[in-house]
């Protein structure tokens, strides 16, 4: 009788421990995708300073063009999001498709409906001291049809 108890104790231990942890990739989950809605914010204001919220000073960008591999730092991102005019981004409406998150890293693939086209963005995310922030990302476009 006290084995059963044991391992009925057990179980329960075990099924709470898998709920915790449910619950915290749950609130890791709601926190990135509160990140990402503050960049979209950003490229749909075209305001650099909300974009820099959640990007790191030090992010990289990349982007094959004409079959070559472009990189492009944070800094310089920032400075062309200052420059673009307002119109271009005035349409912006973003969704994220997917997201997946292991342990301080989190992969985000995301839609953004611009003016211009539909973008793809494969976004990584490290927690920087507690916070989410954009490390990393590649993109492709596409003109609407």
């Amino acid at each position: 009788m006290i084995q059963v108890k044991v391992i009925i104790l057990l179980i329960g231990l075990i099924s709470n421990i898998g709920l915790a942890q449910g619950t915290k990739e749950s609130n890791e989950k709601e926190r990135v995708k509160q990140t990402i809605g503050i960049y979209f914010e950003g490229l749909k204001k075209c305001d650099a300073e909300i974009i820099n919220r959640v990007v790191y000073s030090k992010a990289k960008w990349f982007s094959v063009v004409d079959g070559k591999v472009q990189e492009v730092t944070q800094e310089q991102k920032t400075k062309a999001v200052k420059t673009n005019p307002s119109q271009r981004y005035a349409k912006v409406e973003g969704r994220i498709l997917e997201i997946d998150i292991s342990g301080k890293n989190a992969f985000v693939k995301a839609e953004i409906d611009m003016a211009y086209g539909i973008v793809t963005e494969y976004l990584l995310l490290s927690s920087i001291s507690g916070e989410w922030k954009i490390i990393s990302g590649t993109a492709s476009a596409k003109p609407k049809e």
